[in-house]
């Protein structure tokens, strides 16, 4: 039998034995949030944004699953509980303000967490734009999300408190059991949506052409699809090119046929579990 212990450290502290942890992780703009009841006579040195990190073993190797800021302390009689949140909150409180012109999309990944001092490790996110303006009241957290929803892409903290932003998210890819890590599983389907999903541009031309900044009459320039019953139009201004644009499209389909097909799985701990994990069922 596999024996699960874990080790959370907050600020210079190390406790290996909690009553009971909770930890949701998810891709953006999901903040990733642990909840742990220590012990009622547990000491505790620590201050409201201390560093606060998570390892867990299912029997088979620790792994660090969370890294974070502590946000709350509640002291009981029952017990001391504790909050921390991950960095996602931190770019849900900060709002950039400014204009970037012809910037990849990595580029502006970049330039929207420079502030925020938060690692990133980003992949397959070289689509050029020719004008992304931040006007103040949008949140960092909300354009990272709009930019990875534009091209195709996934982002979520892994761990030790990265950023990864890819085609994928930063769990790996594993075989699950029935029986072996599978506890339970249900799987479901929702009416499906009928109708083209398309997404439009703006630009005249390429990001770096000319007329990269002007508002096209037509964006498909003739080829795109009517607008009217069974289509499904999204404007994206940001998009000059229609590859970019069709791109957005196939992104936007395949999140809407991921809703209408939810998979619930119940399993042993796995720690290397994480958001954007492409996971196989075995038998």
């Amino acid at each position: 039998m596999l024996t699960p212990t874990l080790s959370l450290q907050i600020a210079d502290a190390v406790y290996e034995h909690a009553t009971r942890i909770r930890l949701r992780r998810g891709l953006l703009p999901i903040v990733d949030r642990l909840e742990a009841l220590l012990p009622a006579g547990t000491q505790l040195d620590a201050a409201l944004g201390d560093d606060v990190i998570l390892a867990l073993d299912g029997g088979e190797g620790s792994s660090t699953v969370f890294t974070g800021q502590l946000g709350a302390i509640q002291h009981g009689l029952r017990g001391l509980r504790i909050c921390a949140h991950g960095f996602a909150l931190t770019l849900a409180r900060a709002r950039p303000a400014g204009a970037f012109e012809q910037l990849s999309v990595q580029e502006l990944f970049e330039r929207l967490t420079e502030d925020s001092e938060i690692d990133l490790a980003i992949r397959s996110a070289d689509m050029p734009t020719a004008l992304f303006v931040c006007e103040g009241r949008a949140s960092a957290l909300e354009s990272v999300v709009r930019l990875c929803a534009m091209a195709g892409l996934q982002a979520a903290f892994d761990g030790e408190g990265t950023l990864q932003i890819g085609p994928d998210g930063p769990g790996d890819a594993l075989a699950l059991r029935y029986g072996r890590e599978l506890v339970d599983l249900d799987c479901g389907s929702w009416l499906a949506d009928p109708n083209e999903f398309v997404v439009a541009g703006e630009g005249g031309g390429a990001p770096d052409s000319d007329q990269r900044l002007w508002v096209a009459k037509d964006f498909f320039a003739g080829s795109g699809t009517a607008a009217g019953t069974g289509v499904r139009w999204r404007s994206e201004a940001l998009l000059r090119r229609v590859d970019d644009a069709n791109a957005a499209a196939e992104s936007w389909t395949a999140a809407q046929r991921r809703r209408e097909a939810p998979i619930r799985m119940v399993t042993w701990l796995l720690p290397e579990l994480a958001p954007g994990s492409t996971i196989e069922v075995e038998d």
